[in-house]
């Protein structure tokens, strides 16, 4: 697929390989390329769970442009720059999946909508596991370049339904 869009938004190229060679499983390999982005996943889907897992793949996020995800947000986020960049393995079933993994932020920006106020990430990074998503010292800084610093836990075991217990230490 060429210059794949997804509500507004040019994705990149993306590029789908599939088999079902071997019986009662489906290979997958996926690229996503051009825009800033270079994303790949790679794994299998079981037609009857192999150790408990309906499916089991590894995405090794190179590059993420953030401009090019923007529509994903709904409209939270807009005038995004910089990039993602990670890996996660994604497992489970449909009904529970499990996602571990890193998400590092490089330079990036964005207004967030709701506010109404540009915020920046120079170079952080969160940690993703079975009990949810972890931010340790994560600085974020607002339009006048006042910082914020997260520390803890989203829950997201129950999901939708997250707990958090986060602390924000913050001035101005």
């Amino acid at each position: 697929i060429t210059d794949f869009r997804f509500r507004n938004d040019t994705i990149g190229n993306v590029k789908i390989q599939a088999n079902n060679s071997t019986a009662g499983n489906i290979r997958a390999d996926i690229d996503i390329s051009g825009k800033g982005n270079d994303i790949s996943i790679a794994g299998n889907y079981y037609m009857q769970p192999v150790n408990g897992n309906e499916f089991n793949f590894d995405m090794n996020v190179k590059k993420l442009n953030l401009a090019s995800v923007e529509g994903a947000t709904a409209g939270a986020i807009r005038n995004a720059t910089g990039d993602v960049t990670g890996q996660f393995n994604l497992r489970g079933t449909l009904g529970k999946p499990l996602m571990e993994g890193s998400l590092r932020f490089r330079e990036t920006a964005f207004n967030l909508t709701m506010l109404n106020n540009y915020f920046r990430v120079a170079d952080e990074s969160i940690v993703v596991n079975s009990e949810g998503i972890r931010f340790d010292s994560f600085r974020i800084e607002d339009s006048l370049k006042n910082a914020a610093t997260i520390d803890g836990m989203i829950y997201t075991e129950a999901f939708p339904n997250a707990r958090f217990d986060l602390n924000i230490r913050a001035r101005n």
